[in-house]
């Protein structure tokens, strides 16, 4: 395959793949890197020994809930000095590497290996004159823990350098040392919800060929008129991003969003309580365009502008207590429209917001002994609805 054929987006969503084919973690919180210098001990041909300096890093969630899957994601920096980079250009013009490192996982008196796999960097061309630097990257680590502090530590480092039919083999020692904590607190109790009957929906359509980007997705909104918040969700965003890109440079979007019922209690005319259900249903499938920027760290992200088109039932509604009968064919004569523009984080476990406004129209249907469309329009319809959109990203299924 003539990889220089792929368009060159195409190919940075194909490194996006690789960062984002990782378990998903929704109990995370912000993670930081933590980085361990040292030297790779080289062996060229010939005998001669170089030394080559090396980072390694490890991105590492500050928390967690016990019995949660924990995510950790690891690079290595190698600085291949001029002159080796001119010893290894008599046998080919780029480089692959393969780093190997063994983690071990702590909690208590326990210690457990930690599964990692190579960090690689392929192809990557050799210069005329200078240093060389190698940036290998590969899949998140995962581990459960239980509650307590969990510790990761280095203990033992490796590297591959193959050019052509050579073979460099270099090793380090970094010592014993913490690389991160995780400060694992007890898994809270669940909550007792009623249970909401889900609203009859047909099977989610097929999408389209190309990269898949999955999303846990809660939508808080702000009803203007009534000054009320409702939260719907979590439901779920499936996306699928083509490889081919528009006249305006951009990679299609494409995506199918799933969000459960929710109960909303809102106090109208600022005395009267009412609680109801909400249901939001798509009409067709959210399109738009998406830019990617992978860069093998945390931020690595894609800035995207989705449009999504929504019909908003209100069933069940009971003021005080007391039920009025709107039927459950109380909706929006037309859909809402949502527009999803911003950077999404690509990493899985990322948590991404992105906020807009939008217009709720008049309803129709409500109502099953008199005509109630004119009274629910009057006090939830209307401009300036602010909305939050909470993504998590998730790998692919």
């Amino acid at each position: 395959m003539d990889v220089s054929r792929i368009p060159r987006q195409a190919r940075l969503v194909a490194v996006g793949v690789v960062l984002a084919c990782a378990f998903y973690t929704a109990t995370t919180a912000s993670a930081d890197q933590s980085v361990a210098p040292g030297t790779f001990g080289c062996a060229l041909p010939g005998g001669e020994r170089v030394d080559v300096p090396v980072e390694f890093g490890l991105v590492v969630p500050s928390s967690a809930v016990a019995g949660t899957r924990v995510t950790v994601e690891p690079t290595a920096r190698l600085v291949l000095p001029a002159a080796t980079v001119r010893a290894l250009r008599a046998s080919g013009p780029s480089v692959d590497t393969a780093v190997k490192s063994k983690l071990v996982l702590r909690q208590g008196k326990a210690a457990n290996d930690l599964p990692v796999e190579d960090l690689v960097a392929s192809e990557t061309a050799l210069p005329v004159d200078g240093d060389l630097t190698v940036t290998a990257i590969g899949k998140v680590a995962t581990f459960s823990p239980a509650e307590g502090e969990a510790r990761v530590d280095l203990s033992g480092l490796t590297a591959s350098l193959r050019v052509g039919g050579l073979t460099v083999e270099c090793a380090a020692n970094p010592g014993t040392g913490v690389l991160g904590a995780v400060n694992v607190s007890a898994a809270a109790p669940t909550p007792q919800v009623p249970v909401l009957k889900a609203a009859p929906v047909t099977a989610l359509a097929e999408l389209p060929p190309g990269l898949p980007y999955n999303f846990d997705l809660t939508v808080k909104t702000r009803i203007a008129k009534l000054k009320s918040d409702v939260v719907i969700g979590p439901g779920s965003f499936r996306s699928v991003i083509g490889f081919t890109p528009g006249p305006d440079g951009k990679l299609p979007l494409t995506g199918d969003l799933d969000l459960p019922p929710a109960k909303a209690y809102l106090v109208v005319f600022r005395f009267m309580p009412v609680d109801n259900t909400i249901t939001l249903t798509p009409d067709g499938q959210a399109t738009g365009s998406a830019v990617l920027t992978v860069d093998g760290t945390p931020n690595s992200n894609a800035d995207i502008d989705v449009d999504l088109r929504v019909n908003l039932r209100i069933s069940d509604v009971r003021q005080d207590g007391v039920p009025l009968n709107v039927g459950d064919k109380c909706r929006t004569v037309t859909p809402l429209r949502i527009n999803l523009k911003g950077k999404v984080l690509v990493v899985p476990g990322s948590r991404s917001v992105l906020k807009t406004t939008i217009a709720i129209p008049a309803f129709t249907g409500c109502g099953t002994t008199e005509n109630l469309d004119r009274l629910i329009t009057g006090l939830v319809s209307g401009p300036g609805n602010e909305l939050e959109n909470e993504l998590v990203t998730r790998a692919p299924v």
